[in-house]
């Protein structure tokens, strides 16, 4: 058998020639656009040629040099041999990374505040992988035990499992950036407000972000040894080794690179789930501080802007310390920005309805209290302002946020509290805090055992006692936006979007803590279509896409779903917004009934409750107070939906 002919210059400068060949396809007029042009196929044709001469330098010197005295210093010296794994895998960190910075850095700018230990966990994946493969490996495989930390195995190997975990684990963070990140909403809005746990919550984005990091090294297994033969294999045959040996080694290496990769993608979306964006003790998603998510997201931007050429990798790692060390000076610097005014003190106040629902204030008898909230802040958050909105990108210390919101109300059974203000005064944002969505991260103050001040309870029992999608559960919020539900197939219609709902476990619960009256009085609101088809939507809606649904007919399901579910807190973000005047009336004649009880029952006497009541009412009655009643906060533009339905209302100053 020929033995292989030494590679020289003279070979490399043929094969180097053949990349040439191909950036200069890229850079035809046919791809970059106009003659004498720089469009990105130029670019990329740069890249191209750039990456081929890194790694020519790269190889080289590594080979060279660095290898060469590696296996020679090393014989007694372990320490060495571990300082290199883990300075490479440092560096396989930091370039995977650097990939997910450069084609998702508009979402960083968000995250990066809120999670500012992601590029610390990355590193810690990445050790995670190819330790405990090269631990497993070198003590129960090649059971190397003179010495056990021999370079001619352990660099090799770390360098082909790190090689193929940079591109899994860029993959893995662009998906996991994607899914919460850019899909925020519907996890919030769709999730987590209808008692989902975090873990309930994340279930699909983890899912398919870990199978989409996944699929290179799947398809890498299905294919080898049949489409082509892997670098490792092909270089000892070269080198005279048997093909049967070879392929044994490669067999090897290549399920080490499996597993090594499946632990460090495991072990990142753990940290990233549960150490990064995830209050597990609120079981929601954390919100950068309102007084400074502003000025951060500007700054990110200026720097973004100064920064206009791609810096050398050789250099990255440099680079890398001295941007970290930068970005924490900026923070200490721009907490100096003038604090958040004072929050503005915001009571409800008694309305005189004409819908036949009194408020405890007017009753003869005291109707038992669902909803308190003593001074619980609201943080209206605008980037605008913060950073001044200017172009040229300097930050107007003079502009200030606007000030926050203090809420209190006494919210009873029976009762619709009507929140009302102009368009971005902190609507929704109240909503959030009553939902335990949003929470002050520098107070913490929504949960304190305080009977006085900053407290939420429920049914007399304070938010700090009860477990986060319990309340929720309870204290259901239903949006007013339509989601693009296409992202995830287990809610993409409103059928499966119910069904999903009923197999939480905070829903499961509910369930069977009901059980003894299921069959009776908890029948009437068990189906959304039997409630929906009172406002004219169709049974046949629930198995359509949402995208296909206009929007007064996802609203109408949305709304049905959440009355089917039985919350004792219904929290209204404009329910009827899209409706007709005819559909609004229905929507509201349902609000009504869903809390009627405790608005006759005591006041008027079973005989007044009697004539005022059909038979389906009486059903939803009796279930209402064999669990204390139910009670609305409803946000409306609509002065005339305030006065038809509501007891009181907070008006919410600009």
């Amino acid at each position: 058998m020929a033995s292989p002919k030494p590679v020289g210059v003279k070979e490399l400068s043929i094969s180097f020639l053949l990349v040439g060949l191909v950036a200069a396809i890229l850079r035809h007029p046919t791809l970059s656009g106009k003659k004498g042009t720089t469009g990105l196929s130029s670019k990329l044709s740069n890249r191209l040629l750039v990456a081929a001469g890194r790694c020519t330098l790269q190889l080289s010197f590594l080979g060279g040099f660095v290898i060469q005295q590696l296996f020679v210093k090393t014989q007694d010296n372990p320490l060495l041999v571990i300082s290199w794994i883990a300075f490479i895998a440092l560096v396989g960190a930091h370039e995977s990374y650097s990939r997910m910075s450069s084609s998702s850095s508009s979402s960083l700018e968000g995250l990066s505040s809120v999670y500012p230990t992601l590029h610390h966990h990355v590193r810690v994946a990445f050790l995670v992988g190819v330790t405990s493969v090269l631990t497993i490996a070198i003590k129960f495989i090649l059971k190397l035990t003179s010495p056990w930390y021999d370079a001619r195995y352990l660099i090799p190997m770390s360098g082909m499992i790190l090689g193929n975990m940079i591109s899994s684990n860029s993959l893995l963070l662009q998906s996991l950036i994607k899914e919460f990140i850019h899909h925020k909403d519907i996890i919030e809005y769709y999730y987590l407000a209808y008692g989902a746990s975090y873990m309930e919550a994340s279930r699909s984005a983890i899912f398919s972000s870990i199978e989409l990091s996944l699929v290179p090294i799947i398809n890498n297994l299905s294919v080898v040894g049949i489409v082509h033969l892997p670098g490792m294999m092909t270089g000892q045959i070269l080198a005279g080794q048997s093909p049967r040996a070879a392929s044994m080694y490669q067999i090897l290496i290549l399920f080490w690179i499996a597993a090594s990769v499946g632990f460090s993608v495991l072990t990142m979306t753990g940290l990233f789930v549960r150490k990064g964006i995830f209050d597990l003790h609120n079981h929601a998603l954390k919100s950068s501080s309102t007084k400074v998510s502003g000025y951060l997201a500007q700054e990110e931007k200026i720097n973004d802007k100064k920064v206009t050429k791609e810096k050398s990798r050789f250099f990255s790692l440099l680079h890398f310390w001295v941007k970290r060390r930068t970005k924490t000076a900026t923070k200490d610097k721009i907490t100096e920005h003038p604090s958040t005014p004072p929050p503005v003190i915001v009571d409800a106040k008694t309305l005189s309805s004409t819908s036949g629902i009194t408020s405890n204030a007017n009753s003869k008898h005291m109707k038992p209290l669902k909803l308190q909230v003593r001074n619980v802040i609201v943080h209206r958050d605008n980037s605008d302002i913060a950073a001044g909105n200017n172009d040229d990108g300097h930050v107007d210390s003079s502009q200030t946020l606007p000030p926050p919101l203090s809420v209190s109300f006494d919210l009873h059974s029976g009762e619709i509290i009507g929140i009302k203000g102009k368009t971005g005064v902190g609507k929704t944002r109240l909503l959030r805090r009553l939902a335990r969505l949003d929470y002050d991260r520098e107070e913490n103050s929504d949960c304190l055992l305080s009977p006085s001040n900053n407290m939420m309870s429920l049914n007399g029992i304070n938010c700090s006692e009860m477990y986060a999608p319990k309340w929720r559960r309870d204290i259901c919020l239903v949006s007013q936006d339509r989601m693009n539900f296409s992202i995830d197939s287990n809610i993409s219609t409103p059928r499966k979007f119910h069904q999903y709902l009923l197999s939480l476990d905070t829903q499961q619960q509910e369930k069977l803590k009901h059980s003894q009256y299921q069959e009776e009085e908890h029948q009437l609101f068990s189906s959304p279509e039997q409630i929906a088809s009172q406002w004219n939507l169709p049974s046949d809606a629930f198995d359509k896409s949402w995208s296909t649904l206009s929007g007064g007919e996802a609203q109408r399901a949305s709304l049905a779903i959440a009355m089917s579910l039985q919350p004792q807190v219904l929290l209204l973000d404009e329910p009827t917004s899209a409706c007709d005047e005819e559909t609004t009336l229905k929507i509201e004649k349902s609000i009504k009934e869903y809390i009627y009880w405790a608005s006759t029952v005591g006041e008027e006497g079973e005989e007044k409750k009697e004539e005022v009541m059909d038979e389906s009412t009486m059903q939803i009655s009796k279930h209402a107070e064999m669990t204390n009643g139910k009670a609305v906060v409803l946000v409306t533009h609509s002065t005339e939906q305030l006065e038809r339905i509501c007891t009181q209302y907070l008006h919410l100053p600009s």
